[in-house]
Formats: structure tokens, sequence, C-alpha cells
């Protein structure tokens, strides 16, 4: 999850390279099957070959203006350079309201060392703003195997 929030630049498509975490509370119920997911930079690994189910979901804050429309973005490669979207979503978010936006794919990953993801957003409005939060998912990620490739 990102674990904290981000102020969005108008009219710019961004990476989110830093601040992701896995829920890491004491009492909390999440646990992961296997060494899990790997981030770097912005860059989620996956542990193991396999047809990935993805799921983006951020929640968007529109901070005192109204956005048309805020984007969230699931970018794959399959050479580790180039990135290509392969899902994106858009909500009109209001005033000071907020909106929770949700892109999902499923994803062929034949290739650990080569084949990963990286998540984006874009803000339709200035002061827009995408939430986190280090004690509960708003902005997160869902990644589950599905099947052997």
């Amino acid at each position: 999850r990102l674990n904290t929030t981000i102020n969005a630049p108008h009219n710019s498509v961004d990476v989110i390279t830093s601040n992701w975490e896995r829920p890491d509370e004491t009492d909390d119920v999440f646990d992961k099957i296997g060494s899990g997911m790997s981030e770097s930079s912005g860059i989620f690994t996956f542990p193991a070959t396999g047809i990935y189910f993805v799921s983006f979901i951020a929640r968007w804050y529109g901070n005192g203006n109204t956005s048309a429309a805020n984007h969230i973005y699931l970018d794959a490669t399959v050479d580790n350079v180039n990135y290509t979207t392969v899902a994106q979503s858009a909500m009109k978010v209001e005033n000071s309201g907020q909106a929770t936006v949700i892109a999902q794919t499923m994803i062929d990953i034949t290739d650990v060392s080569n084949r990963k993801m990286r998540f984006k957003y874009y803000a339709g409005n200035l002061n827009q703003q995408v939430l986190g939060n280090t004690a509960k998912n708003e902005t997160f990620l869902t990644f589950i195997r599905l099947a052997d490739t």
C-alpha cells in the first residue's frame, strides 16, 4: 500500500516511485504466501512465473478543487525497459470529496527478470491528492497468482 499521501501535480502523468509498503501492523490480518512481490523505485518484480491478477485501487481527494477525471494506470514491460499501459481507469473527483478508482488486469509472467510492472497517476486539476496511510489500505495493490503460465 501507499504509506503517505501524494500531492499530485496537475497535467502530469507520474510513476509512484516511493512510499510503497506491505501492511505491517501487529494486529493486521494480512499475510503473503511465499516470498511475495518485491519493489524498488516503483518497479514491481514477481516472485515466480505464472498468470497473475493485478489490481490497483487509488483513493483520490479533491482538496478544494473539482477534477473532471483523475486517472490511474497499470504499466507492464516484457523487456525490463519499455513500458506499456495495460489498464487504466478514471473518475470525477468533486471539490472536497473523495473517489475510489480501480484498474485491474491479468498478466502472464513468463520471465521474472524482464516482465515487471509499475503504477502511475494523473490529476485532472490542481491540488488533487492520492491518499496514502501507513495504518490502513487507502491506495493499494493486490497481486494474486492464479495459475502456471
